[in-house]
């Protein structure tokens, strides 16, 4: 009370005080009494408490921010204190100027401006009035803004109504706890659904600004959303808002060839919920399931390396070996065992046939080795089974101009038959990129990797470091394979 203060004190706090050192016999310890003591007697307090007195008097809190300082009060007040001082420091100086700065005092005054505006969605009151005998019904309101609702409507082909369809994992309207897939429609803003279509009823959510207030019929099952612990790897680009048959384009999930996705609901066979792993928006977009291979666990290639071993049906030439350079068998033997189904690819040349066993890759596979195969773009299909589990490099030709140049220039043979050895024509150049064409087109999904041989070094150390990932980093494979 000393100092001059005791005029600024409340009252009320004062009376509190007197009585709290006239009490006897509280069961209060005296260290206890000291800090209330102490507390009651707080400059502090007092100050807060006249503030809240100030404003309750005042009839609205509206009128709280011109009783409080505002950021050019307080410069006004710093400028007078430094203009008192009879030395100055740099800092000082350099303060006092920049605070006097047109540029300065605009930012302040923007910062009061902006201070003293209450951004804060207001939600109307929620009506009451339900009628005795009507359904259970439940109102969820939710804020309109630049994010999608994140739920979308369809008809039920049963009854007719709308309903919702799916609630995408992470939007506003799964935040909210209280939009459910199943839950039927009644009202959108106090206007009734009742015989419109879902794109009407998109419509008047378009129209809407500020809350939007769903009225709904709970659904039977109220199932909780879980997310799935599924990654895939995509093996081709996909845009949403080209695709005709995705439900909702807003909702879709853009992506190229490599991204990794989250699958966290499959509960729709034909499209899935998805976010890209490591993004932090965590709201989930919509993707076509049947177009993915879910491609994850992880599967590593051992040690040595040894080329696939043929089987062929010519006669065996001077200095090779049965086993090693072939297996040399009769032709009625090969064509029995084409027959049931025992090559991955074969063929016929000069009246000959060839073709790699799958028995003989996978001895080599049992083996811990790696088989190396330069297989007919048909035999793909034979080759990506669980049992081979195969790592796929396609290696692509350049564009027509760098081909032409470099194939010209390393000499490149169009045939290895020594007789009838000869450049490639242009034709031929043109039919090696409109193959390559037709190959990427039909057997693309099926590539781990693709090398383009534009210069032959390059091309080769591409492949090589390929093979070294193939030992030492896991690789995604598809799930049925380890399954």
């Amino acid at each position: 009370m000393a100092n001059g203060t005791k005029e600024k004190w409340d009252p009320a706090l004062t009376r509190l005080l007197t009585s709290l050192q006239q009490a006897t016999n509280l069961p209060s310890t005296e260290e206890e009494l000291g800090f209330l003591s102490n507390l009651l007697q707080s400059k502090e307090l007092h100050a807060l408490v006249n503030v809240h007195n100030t404003i309750i008097s005042n009839g609205s809190s509206d009128r709280f921010f011109p009783l409080l300082s505002t950021s050019l009060d307080i410069l006004t007040e710093i400028l007078e204190e430094i203009a008192q001082r009879p030395y100055m420091s740099p800092d000082c100086k350099e303060l006092f100027y920049l605070l006097q700065k047109p540029h300065i005092q605009g930012v302040l005054y923007s910062h009061d401006s902006v201070a003293q505006k209450d951004y804060y969605p207001h939600l109307p009151e929620i009506p009451r009035e339900v009628e005795d005998d009507e359904e259970t019904i439940k109102i969820v309101q939710l804020v309109k803004s630049s994010e999608p609702l994140g739920a979308t409507i369809k008809t039920d082909e049963s009854t007719g109504k709308i309903v919702i369809a799916r609630v995408m994992h992470g939007g506003a309207a799964d935040r909210s706890g209280l939009i459910h897939p199943g839950d039927e429609v009644v009202e959108v803003n106090n206007i009734s659904v009742e015989g419109k279509t879902p794109n009407d009823v998109l419509q008047i959510l378009q129209n809407s600004e500020g809350t939007i207030t769903f009225k709904l019929i709970p659904a039977d099952s109220k199932s909780g959303i879980r997310e799935s612990k599924v990654r895939v790897r995509a093996h081709f680009n996909y845009d949403s808002s080209t695709d005709p048959y995705i439900p909702c384009k807003e909702a879709g999930l853009d992506f190229v060839k490599g991204d990794v996705l989250h699958i966290v609901s499959q509960d729709d066979a034909y499209w899935w919920q998805a976010r890209k792993e490591g993004d932090r928006n965590m709201r989930a977009g919509l993707i076509p399931s049947r177009a993915l291979q879910e491609r994850r666990i992880i599967h590593v290639r051992t040690q040595a390396v040894k080329n696939g071993e043929d089987v062929t049906t010519r006669t065996m030439r001077p200095g090779e070996e049965d086993g090693k350079e072939y297996f040399f068998v009769s032709r009625e033997v090969m064509e029995k065992d084409i027959e049931e189904g025992k090559f991955i690819e074969f063929g016929e040349y000069k009246g000959n046939l060839y073709g790699t066993s799958t028995e003989s890759v996978k001895a080599i596979i049992n083996a811990g080795k790696v088989c190396i195969l330069n297989p007919h773009y048909q035999a793909l299909k034979m080759l990506r089974t669980p049992q081979l589990k195969p790592y796929i490099i396609y290696i692509k030709p350049p564009n027509l101009e760098t081909l032409k140049e470099t194939r010209s220039a390393f000499r490149a043979r169009s045939t290895f038959d020594i007789n009838n050895s000869r450049g490639f024509t242009d034709d031929e150049f043109n039919d090696i990129i409109k193959s390559a064409a037709r190959i990427e087109f039909l057997y693309d999904h099926f590539f781990d990797e693709t090398i383009v041989n534009a210069d032959l070094a390059v091309a080769f150390s591409q492949l090589v470091s390929a093979a070294n990932r193939l030992e030492s980093e896991p690789l995604w494979v598809p799930a049925s394979w380890v399954q």
